[in-house]
C-alpha cells in the first residue's frame, strides 16, 4: 500500500495494482491517469463503481523507458444516475521532447509568438457553480529507477 509521507521507488519490472470500494450510496466513475518523468500522460484507466461495488485489478507495470520523478493520478467523480460514463483519455499526450542549448537562433519574439499560438488544451468554470458533481483527484508520486 502506498503511504501519504513517502514516495516509493519503483523499478522495471515492478507493477500497480489497484483496490477501490465505492462506499458510498452513488455512482462513481474513476479515471487513472499516470505522467511520465517526460510528461508524457497515459490514460490508464476510466470504470464506474455502482453504490457498494469494489475495482481490484492490475494497472501497470513500470519499463525501462524513462526514469525520474512520474505521478499517478486518480480522479473520482460523483456520476448522475444514467449519465456516460466519464471518460478522461482526452487528456492522454506525448511527452516533451528533451532540448538542449544551441538548438537555434530563435528569437525571444519568437518564443512568444510559439506560446501565444499554441492550440487552447484545457478550459475553466467558474468556482461560483456547484451545481456539478463533486468528486476528488489523488496523486500518488513515484520515483521511478533502474534495478539495482
Amino acid at each position: 500500500p502506498l503511504q501519504a509521507s513517502v514516495v516509493p521507488r519503483v523499478s522495471p519490472g515492478d507493477e500497480v495494482h489497484v483496490l477501490a470500494k465505492n462506499s458510498s450510496d452513488l455512482l462513481v466513475d474513476i479515471n487513472v491517469l499516470y505522467v511520465g518523468s517526460d510528461y508524457s500522460i497515459t490514460h490508464i484507466v476510466a470504470e464506474r463503481l455502482a453504490p457498494q461495488a469494489t475495482l481490484e485489478e492490475g494497472l501497470l507495470a513500470f519499463t525501462d523507458t524513462s526514469f525520474g520523478m512520474e505521478r499517478m493520478i486518480a480522479v473520482l467523480t460523483e456520476a448522475p444516475p444514467e449519465s456516460e460514463k466519464q471518460d478522461l483519455s482526452f487528456l492522454a499526450q506525448d511527452g516533451v521532447a528533451s532540448a538542449t542549448r544551441g538548438m537555434g537562433s530563435a528569437s525571444f519574439s519568437d518564443m512568444l509568438t510559439d506560446l501565444g499560438m499554441a492550440p487552447a488544451t484545457r478550459s475553466v468554470m467558474r468556482l461560483a457553480d456547484k451545481s456539478g458533481p463533486k468528486g476528488a483527484v489523488m496523486i500518488f508520486p513515484m520515483e521511478t529507477v533502474p534495478r539495482a
